[in-house]
């Protein structure tokens, strides 16, 4: 077989496609059954996951020239741990993380209980967006040139908390990544929009306020930001 490309939303597919070896993208989901063994997809470069329960364990270093992966609506157990030693690209959006419960059900993780360990020497481009604040470990990305953060202010946050709580949330998520090139984060909140722009190369850091209402930006400090916490 001769195959290159997957592209399927079949929930089930057969196991013996996943052992081609000329195989070199693969957009699959949803799916209601376990990833497979993809030791054998030797040439596969481009990955696509959607709405996937994810095996708890570190699954990508399989795919020894997985270039591109992009995780989408997928789910797995408190820690995903990624981490392949050719990673240039990746995109996670709408992750959510579980944990069982005392009687053994699994339920949705607070904000900062879960964690993402990204471990990818090569990695130059993140993408990140639709997810609660977690905790965010990515010491083993030494050549990452620019992280892109897109987020909306949880639901289950109360209705008391203060925005600035989840803004001191998300800058504890990032604090490991300050040293990239270009840091872009971008917070969503009912009546505004909080907009953080980090350039080391000129050393140049834009805060914005974006009023929703009436569609005027207003450039402020990050001591002004936290001042109410």
């Amino acid at each position: 077989m001769s195959l290159e490309e997957i592209d399927t939303n079949v929930t089930t597919f057969p196991q013996s496609s996943y052992q081609c070896q000329t195989l070199m993208t693969l957009k699959q989901g949803p799916c209601s059954s376990d990833l497979p063994d993809l030791s054998s997809l030797t040439l596969l470069t481009t990955m696509e996951l959607t709405d996937v329960w994810l095996p708890d364990c570190d699954f990508f270093p399989r795919c020894l020239v997985l270039e591109n992966l992009s995780i989408i609506d997928c789910q797995s157990l408190t820690t995903l741990k990624i981490s392949a030693p050719r990673f240039v690209r990746l995109i996670i959006s709408n992750y959510r993380s579980f944990k069982k419960n005392r009687n053994g059900k699994f339920v949705r993780t607070a904000p900062n209980d879960g964690k993402i360990v990204i471990a990818a020497p090569r990695l130059k481009f993140f993408n990140l967006k639709k997810l609660d604040p977690l905790v965010l470990s990515m010491d083993d990305c030494p050549t990452l040139e620019k992280v892109d953060i897109s987020m909306s202010q949880p639901f289950c946050q109360k209705i008391g908390d203060k925005k600035q709580t989840f803004i001191l949330d998300m800058f504890h998520m990032i604090e490991g990544i300050f040293h990239v090139k270009s840091l872009r984060i971008s917070l969503n909140f009912v009546k505004e929009k909080f907009i953080m722009c980090c350039n080391n190369v000129d050393e140049e850091t834009k805060i914005v306020v974006l009023n929703k209402e009436i569609r005027e930006e207003q450039l402020v400090g990050l001591a002004t930001i936290l001042e109410e916490i």
